[in-house]
């Protein structure tokens, strides 16, 4: 093939491959954008939800009973077995537990307006040092979250024991009784 002929032939053909892939890059980024705009869509439709969700509970009254437990002389006793029971079921151990005189609710650090207790409640602050692995740790928080009782968990601080893979957690655990009459 002579020379002329080859050039002839690659100037058609270079500027053919050239359009038919530049053609596949402005197809792909196309699919690309249009698949993103999708995508913002659905998030926008989701912040659109959740916005709703936030409106309806601000909207909704607050219960007017706090779960406690009246004062007797066993609520002590009660409260230290149930914190076994949940120690046992999550396989962790309880290291140190410090009962506290009745306090005032803690105030929350860039809070507007502080809940205050109705004035049949009292708090009593606990500090608790569990030791557990991590996931273990976890597991006992959230079955204290799901407890029936109203409890409050603040400060927490997680510390390694030295003896992989156990951590201690201290925190300050706060029970709500219904002081007697």
């Amino acid at each position: 093939m002579p020379r002329a002929s080859i050039y002839t032939v690659g100037s058609i053909l270079i500027p053919i491959i050239c359009l038919i892939f530049s053609v596949g890059i402005v197809t792909y980024e196309y699919r690309r954008a249009e698949s993103a705009h999708e995508e913002l869509r659905k998030v926008e439709d989701d912040t659109a939800f959740y916005q709703s969700l936030v409106t309806e509970m601000k909207n909704k009254p607050l219960p007017s009973k706090v779960p406690v437990i009246m004062v007797t002389e066993n609520e002590p006793i009660d409260f230290v077995n149930t914190l076994q029971l949940l120690c046992r079921a999550s396989h962790t151990q309880i290291v140190s537990l410090y009962n506290a005189a009745p306090l005032a609710p803690a105030p929350v650090v860039g809070a507007t307006t502080q809940a205050k207790l109705p004035d049949n409640v009292q708090a009593i602050a606990s500090a608790i040092t569990l030791q557990g692995t991590y996931k273990a740790l976890r597991s006992f928080f959230y079955m204290v979250l799901r407890h029936p009782r109203l409890f409050t968990i603040t400060n927490v601080k997680e510390q390694s024991t030295g003896h992989y893979p156990l951590l201690n957690a201290t925190f300050t655990l706060t029970r709500y009784i219904q002081p007697a009459k």
